[in-house]
């Protein structure tokens, strides 16, 4: 009798791990966890638009074989873009709606600050967990083209009112302990807003590039956040 009872929860116990297991998948198929995930897949995604945009200039010069060919792959590529930036950005609005919730929640006399926002992050350290904080926020290729040519007014680098939000957060950060556990918070930077962030009297330390989100080109050319 003891060996069906000890038998039987054991066969529970693998139906509780594979029950969690798919569930687990299952989210993470339909969500992204961290920015820096959902970034790579929205860079992958400008990869294959720009391969359409070059298979359909190729198509159009006059020494190229079986242009319509070329052209028409072009054009099933441009489709994948769309259903695949779809898809990303259907992923992507659980984060986006908690970072939006915790920029309110720490916002002062209801501004909520502009030039940076908050994600969970994959930088891990012993008793840490991590925050990413992403001075720039990516869009898909052709938005980021489009802020360009409309000559949005830009937010970066951060003013002084923003920076001192976000020095004043980070050190509220670094008070917490929840049963041992602290965090930490890192962002990708260049080397003048590393130094602008120094000047302020925030803590700036280099870590491993892995854990980086390099954003695009376009981001810093339209600034938008």
């Amino acid at each position: 009798m003891n060996d069906e009872k000890h038998q039987k929860a054991v066969m529970q116990a693998k139906g509780f791990r594979a029950a969690d297991n798919l569930l687990n998948g299952l989210y993470k198929t339909t969500h992204y966890r961290t920015y820096h995930s959902y970034h790579k897949a929205l860079a992958f995604s400008s990869k294959i638009l720009i391969l359409a945009f070059l298979l359909e200039l190729i198509s159009f010069l006059p020494w190229v074989i079986n242009s319509s060919l070329i052209s028409s792959i072009g054009l099933l590529l441009f489709v994948i873009y769309l259903l695949y930036y779809y898809w990303i950005m259907s992923k992507a609005r659980g984060i986006k709606a908690d970072s939006k919730k915790v920029m309110e929640m720490i916002s002062v006399n209801g501004y909520v600050c502009k030039s940076w926002r908050i994600y969970d992050g994959i930088f891990v350290t012993t008793n840490h967990e991590s925050l990413e904080i992403a001075f720039t926020q990516e869009h898909s290729f052709l938005y980021d083209l489009w802020l360009i040519f409309s000559h949005k007014k830009p937010v970066l680098p951060p003013d002084s009112q923003e920076i001192n939000r976000l020095k004043n957060y980070l050190f509220k950060l670094s008070q917490i302990d929840n049963n041992g556990i602290h965090y930490v918070a890192y962002a990708t930077l260049t080397s003048t807003e590393a130094q602008l962030l120094r000047d302020y009297g925030v803590q700036v330390e280099p870590i491993s590039k892995k854990f980086l989100t390099k954003p695009s080109r376009l981001c810093f050319g339209n600034g938008k956040t």
